[in-house]
């Protein structure tokens, strides 16, 4: 442990966290490919241009810098065609009719592994209802339709500079989304009764998109007198912006737990080789069959019977 991993167990509101202590952990590099899903009918003036996706190559560069992980862009591809066509508006409550498209393109490009983070720019992400939202992201799970379409969809307009844009953190966005890839969860879930697992995220009453908002106090659903700037990437406040947008020790250290664990399987000098299943089939083979996203709880079951996992 560093010397002063006590000061990493900080405790600034009521919730209790699933890593008892926090080290800052050394740095990681992830390959990314970029996937534009060109429709025909696409307007002009709604095309990714380079200059474009190099600014938000340059803004997730940033955003991930600050969770200690560097990115090596594999690619920057577009697609065109009939199936194309049917997931430029990417429709949730669709995703399993969409998810063997996108399946197929990662793996005619060699990019269909659990730790290769694939994003793919459309025109629209839709949420169940119908409303338009800025983009989604899988977390590490076993469902096939999900490790088909395992990656991040996200809608082109959140990009910055872009000429018609949606939402207000232009840019950001994209750094959220990947987050919940990196198994990272919202700090308002749940309400002040929820938790995102960490202690030093504070727990928010709802989603809001302002720039300060009342943290909870408790789990009765006490706030904050005043309303501060949020800053955390994972919130939907567009003080969680490119320029100002943070993750917490916390999260670091959980968004490392996602990809050296789950996403690259588990690694250590008792087991080398580690438990990971590259492809797109489970991550962590030693997991429960279970479709749900990995909770960090999950992970600290793991590491106390590591020993017995590898023999």
């Amino acid at each position: 442990l560093n010397s002063d991993a006590a000061t990493f167990r900080k405790r600034s509101n009521h919730k209790r966290s699933l890593i008892p202590v926090v080290c800052l952990p050394a740095w990681e590099t992830v390959d990314v490919t970029f996937h534009w899903l060109l429709s025909s009918t696409t307007p002009r003036a709604d095309f990714v241009l380079s200059a474009q996706l190099d600014d938000q190559i340059n803004d997730l560069a940033l955003g991930l810098a600050r969770m200690r992980i560097a990115i090596n862009v594999k690619g920057r591809w577009v697609w065109t065609g009939a199936d194309i066509d049917k997931a430029t508006i990417w429709d949730k409550t669709k995703a399993g009719q969409n998810a063997g498209i996108l399946g197929s393109m990662k793996r005619k490009l060699g990019t269909d592994v659990s730790d290769h983070l694939n994003i793919f720019l459309v025109d629209r992400v839709l949420r169940d209802d119908g409303a338009s939202i800025g983009g989604v992201c899988a977390f590490p799970l076993r469902n096939k339709v999900v490790q088909d379409h395992d990656g991040c969809i996200v809608a082109t307009r959140t990009m910055r500079n872009h000429p018609n844009p949606f939402g207000g953190r232009q840019g950001a966005l994209m750094i959220h989304e990947v987050g919940h890839w990196f198994n990272l969860e919202h700090p308002h879930d749940g309400g002040c009764s929820g938790t995102d697992g960490l202690t030093d995220t504070k727990q928010f009453p709802v989603a809001e998109t302002g720039y300060s908002q009342k943290a909870c106090l408790n789990t009765a659903g006490n706030l904050e007198a005043t309303a501060s700037p949020v800053y955390n990437f994972m919130s939907y406040s567009t003080s969680a912006n490119v320029n100002e947008g943070f993750f917490s020790r916390e999260q670091i250290a959980a968004a490392h737990v996602g990809l050296r664990v789950y996403r690259r399987g588990l690694r250590s000098a008792a087991c080398p080789t580690g438990l990971g299943i590259r492809g797109t089939t489970a991550p962590l083979s030693g997991r429960d069959a279970s479709d749900e996203p990995i909770s960090i709880d999950h992970l600290i079951r793991r590491q106390e019977s590591l020993t017995s996992i590898c023999n």
